[in-house]
């Protein structure tokens, strides 16, 4: 409409135009803000990432910009699949290192699990209640055994209740190298609250023999594995001396097999000399074939 009006202005030698106004309310207004009460920063939460990762960097910068900003309400559950929403090509995400079948390959994606598990910290340190939360298959290096939450859109989400009985405000920066998490609210979560990972069992990395047709008769490579981990979470609540403590989750990371490369590169050679004689004796045979018949 407003280029129809310009258009007519030109033409009828106007100097003014009117300018459509359509008048947006906002979802939440100012007095809704201060019903709120949100005064108060209650907790934080950071991770270190590498920013010369540049895929995996955006990645984890287009899922905190989700998050920022997000206000969860009393008794609400939050959900960050449904709040950061499918992470495809389309919406600006970038191939990166996931984590598929014990195997480290490029996902779109990679690198949104950074966010999902710093948060998933410091909702266990606000005390918010877990609905949902998986770990990985394999452990992750940007926080500590036993304190991670990996997600996959439609199939593995984080969830939680905020039941402080008050609104929190979720910002979500990146600093540097570094993810940083706050909330806000009305208050500030002030037990001193320690998450300890206790590993109870340590899983040796089976033993895998590969033949390899490009190293030599004889030779062997070795690809050390990892082991992997049966790992216990507390959560450690300190008041002056008194000090308890409790068991939140236990997960299993599972090892990464030791591949022993065997050598076959003789084998592979005397196969080619050997498909290579056979040619050669079939073409003398149709040579001969052709000259009989000239």
């Amino acid at each position: 409409l407003l280029i129809k009006n310009i258009y007519n202005a030109i033409l009828k030698g106007h100097e003014t135009v009117h300018v459509p106004v359509r008048k947006i309310e906002p979802d939440i207004t100012k007095t809704d803000l201060e019903s709120m009460k949100i005064t108060l920063k209650s907790a934080e939460y950071s991770s270190v990432f590498n920013k010369n990762q540049k895929s995996r960097t955006e990645n984890i910068r287009l899922c905190a910009k989700k998050l920022n900003g997000y206000i969860l309400a009393p008794n609400s559950v939050f959900s960050f699949n449904e709040v950061v929403g499918e992470r495809t090509a389309e919406t600006g995400y970038k191939r990166a290192p996931i984590y598929v079948n014990n195997e480290v390959i490029s996902g779109i994606g990679g690198g949104v699990c950074q966010v999902s598990s710093t948060l998933y910290n410091i909702a266990l340190l606000c005390e918010l209640e877990i609905i949902e939360r998986s770990n990985h298959s394999l452990p992750v290096s940007y926080v500590p055994l036993g304190c991670d939450a990996t997600v996959n859109y439609n199939q593995i989400d984080l969830k939680f209740k905020n039941n402080t009985g008050s609104f929190l405000l979720i910002n979500a920066e990146l600093n540097d190298n570094r993810l940083i998490i706050k909330f806000f609210s009305d208050k500030i979560f002030d037990k001193k609250i320690k998450l300890e990972p206790r590993i109870i069992k340590t899983i040796k990395p089976p033993i895998i023999t590969k033949s390899d047709l490009s190293l030599d008769e004889g030779k062997i490579n070795i690809k050390q594995g990892k082991p992997g981990f049966v790992v216990q979470l507390y959560k450690i609540y300190e008041k002056g001396q008194i000090k308890k403590e409790k068991v939140i989750s236990q997960d299993t990371y599972n090892p990464i097999p030791t591949i022993i490369y065997v050598g076959k590169k003789e084998v592979r050679k005397q196969i080619k000399d050997f498909s290579q004689e056979v040619n050669s004796n079939n073409e003398d045979e149709y040579e001969d074939e052709d000259n009989s018949s000239s």
